[in-house]
C-alpha cells in the first residue's frame, strides 16, 4: 500500500489507523446504537469484514492504536526503542487492510453482477 513512496514507518502508520477511523466514522455499536469512538475498536470491524472469530485481533489492535497514541503524543503504552519495533506490527496491519479492500472490491463486484442481472 504505500512501500513505492518511501514513508517513514510512523507516519504509515499514522495514516493506515486514520484510514480506518473515517472509513468506519459513523460506525455503531450493533448492542446500543451508540457511535464507535476509540480506535481498536473500529479495528475490530475489519475483523468483521473478514469473517474473523470475534476479538481475535483484539490485542494486536490495541498495540497499533497505543503505538499510534505514543506516536501522535510521545507518552503511554506504546513506547518503543526504535521503528525496527513497529515494521512487523505494520507488515500485519496492511495485511489485514489488504484483505479488506479485496474483500470489499469483491462484494462491489458480486453487487454489480447482480445489478445487471
Amino acid at each position: 500500500m504505500t512501500e513505492r513512496f518511501n514513508i517513514p514507518v510512523e507516519p504509515q502508520l499514522i495514516s493506515l489507523v486514520g484510514a480506518v477511523e473515517s472509513y468506519f466514522k459513523d460506525a455503531k455499536y450493533h448492542i446500543n446504537g451508540k457511535q464507535i469512538k476509540d480506535a481498536a475498536k473500529k479495528m475490530l470491524l475489519l475483523d468483521e469484514i473478514l469473517n474473523l472469530p470475534k476479538g481475535k485481533n483484539t490485542e494486536f489492535y490495541e498495540s497499533i492504536k497505543s503505538r499510534r497514541d505514543f506516536i501522535m503524543h510521545g507518552k503511554g503504552p506504546g513506547a518503543y526503542e526504535n521503528d525496527a519495533e513497529l515494521v512487523p506490527e505494520l507488515w500485519k496491519f496492511k495485511d489485514i487492510l489488504g484483505r479488506v479492500l479485496v474483500a470489499k472490491i469483491k462484494e462491489f463486484q458480486e453487487a454489480t453482477d447482480e445489478s445487471k442481472g
